[in-house]
């Protein structure tokens, strides 16, 4: 099952009407009228919008591990993952007719009862809590099928394909520009990365969770004037 997601942004385009019959009369002014020589031209306007067709790939039969002792973790009933933020990528495919510009914002959340630590910088390996510095990569790829490369060697914050996880929302403007897509379909893929800290004072349990929140934004960009649109 796949998510659709539909959003428009409104374009003007003007028509212009005389209101009446087009004729000779209208437009080839001979006789004055009230003294003055004059027309009365009506101008209408009519909405031109952008056709947004976006999906998301289906999130909901996979699972997210942190992994601290990067054991086998099962991400989905066929495919087990040893990372220490396993998680599988996603797709963003646009089907638009009118390039998108992808806004992403994240939070990390430490539900009730968990010990987990939302670190806001890489890990050192020295950490005696039990924290977790994460962050999403996006970024645009050719198909469906292909992948984003392997986790990148360092966190960078000045990347605009890196947003990490952080106890408060982070918002990261136009991390990806989609071209057009309503003849051949254009796409980005997203995975979690990051380090967690594998010897705290206190063991690891089942219950030290995050939940992580991604929220997508999908901008039409408007068209190159320059190209004549």
């Amino acid at each position: 099952m796949k998510k659709k997601i539909l959003s428009m942004a409104l374009a003007c385009a003007l028509v212009l009407s005389t209101g009446q019959t087009a004729g000779a009369a209208d437009t080839n002014i001979t006789t004055p009228q009230d003294g003055v020589y004059k027309s009365e031209v009506e101008v209408s306007t009519e909405v031109t919008i952008p056709t947004i067709n976006i999906t998301l790939s289906d999130t909901s039969s996979k699972k997210v591990g942190i992994n601290p002792y990067k054991l086998k973790f099962s991400v989905n009933d066929s495919t087990e993952l040893t990372d220490t933020i396993a998680n599988l990528e996603e797709t963003i495919t646009n089907e638009s007719n009118v390039a998108i510009a992808v806004n992403v914002t994240t939070k990390a959340e430490v539900p009730q009862g968990s010990k987990a630590v939302v670190a806001t910088a890489p890990l050192k390996g020295t950490e005696i809590t039990k924290s977790v510095f994460s962050y999403l990569q996006i970024k645009e790829k050719d198909s469906a099928a292909a992948a984003l490369t392997t986790a990148p060697a360092a966190y960078d914050a000045k990347s605009n394909e890196l947003i990490a996880f952080a106890a408060k929302e982070t918002t990261k403007k136009a991390m990806v520009t989609l071209a057009a897509g309503d003849t051949t379909a254009t796409y980005a893929g997203y995975k979690i990365f990051g380090d967690v800290a594998s010897k705290p004072a206190e063991a690891w349990t089942t219950d030290d969770t995050l939940k992580f929140s991604i929220v997508f934004q999908f901008e039409p960009v408007v068209a190159d004037s320059a190209a004549g649109n």
